[in-house]
């Protein structure tokens, strides 16, 4: 009875806080929604039809998140592979190596990104900021863990019939692991999608600038109009709802290595 009683106050305590979380995530969304339909569709149709930066700094986005989310994929899962199937001397250090950039601030590698975009020339593009975009070292360790639990006799078995790596790893591996790869884009995407740090720092012409940069670049005094460029962060909430599936088996996936 004491034990039951105890579980229900737990319950209640969870839910409690779950609440509290929920109301300081959701109500600044809320608020802005507010604001930015106080006067119906206007905001919206003066900056979509009406302001062409707008949609400019939105197709920018979108050529950054989509690009770097794609060469991600390129680049994570042959290094996936080769972390989780291919045995060398000195694999482990280099994985742990990978796994100290994941967690490394941005305000560590900010100023050898700017030296490399400078050196390369490409400073103040959008280059900038795919090509750092798109080495992704949560993305490789994500698939890495993934790809150990695939059974190393399926792989001897299909190199019984083809020789060709990539053929097993394409043909044999991949298809098993849609989840973790939807899952690694998604989440790649909208890290890409958000991102403020960089842009202020690898970018200077407006005309180069992301919605997260653009928006700063706003002089208007409009709440209203403002509130409305705000809500650019609900494609990423809605690729998350679209994937949500993908995404949390993939991560599921992940917790069970």
């Amino acid at each position: 009875m004491k034990k039951q009683r105890f579980t229900r106050m737990a319950d209640i305590l969870a839910g409690g806080i779950l609440c509290i979380l929920a109301l300081f995530v959701l109500s600044p969304i809320a608020l802005i929604g507010c604001f930015s339909f106080s006067d119906g569709l206007q905001s919206y149709t003066e900056l979509c039809i009406w302001n062409p930066d707008y949609i400019h700094a939105m197709i920018q986005s979108m050529k950054i998140a989509f690009t770097a989310a794609c060469g991600t994929l390129i680049v994570s899962i042959p290094a996936a592979y080769v972390f989780a199937k291919v045995s060398f001397r000195g694999r482990e250090k280099l994985f742990f190596i990978y796994i100290i950039i994941m967690i490394m601030p941005f305000s560590v590698t900010m100023l050898p990104q700017y030296m490399v975009a400078r050196r390369l020339g490409i400073y103040d593009s959008l280059l900038a900021l795919i090509l750092p975009g798109i080495f992704n070292p949560f993305a490789t360790f994500l698939l890495t863990q993934i790809m150990k639990s695939f059974p190393n006799m399926c792989i001897e078995a299909a190199s019984l019939e083809t020789n060709s790596t990539i053929y097993v790893l394409y043909h044999i591996i991949l298809p098993s692991m849609k989840s973790g790869i939807v899952c690694a884009w998604s989440l790649s995407f909208v890290e890409l999608w958000n991102m403020v740090a960089e842009p202020s720092i690898l970018l200077e012409t407006p005309d180069t600038f992301p919605l997260s940069m653009w928006i700063k670049t706003i002089e208007a005094v409009d709440i209203n109009s403002f509130a409305a460029a705000m809500l650019y962060i609900l494609l990423p909430i809605c690729i998350f709802s679209f994937f949500s599936s993908e995404i949390l088996e993939g991560l599921g996936e992940y917790r069970l290595k």
